[in-house]
């Protein structure tokens, strides 16, 4: 739900430089609390912004230069 905060498994495409990476996660509002896995996926807690639904975040998020996918985890 909007405005809640979330976690999420968040990839990067590969190669990324540590600029680009820094500036989706400050784009996203997120910050890292591990990874990568030896999938390259991140878990980051996000803050949903109050006027989208989870969809539409997650759209939004993939849309960020240096993001290849998002999906939240269960909460």
């Amino acid at each position: 739900a909007g405005g809640e905060p979330a976690r999420l498994a968040l990839t990067f495409t590969q190669p990324i430089g540590a600029q680009t990476m820094r500036q989706a996660l400050v784009d996203t509002n997120s910050y890292i609390v591990s990874g990568p896995d030896r999938d390259g996926a991140y878990v980051v807690d996000v803050q949903v912004p109050e006027h989208l639904s989870e969809p539409q975040f997650i759209n939004f998020i993939r849309e960020i230069d240096g993001v290849e996918n998002a999906t939240f985890l269960n909460q």
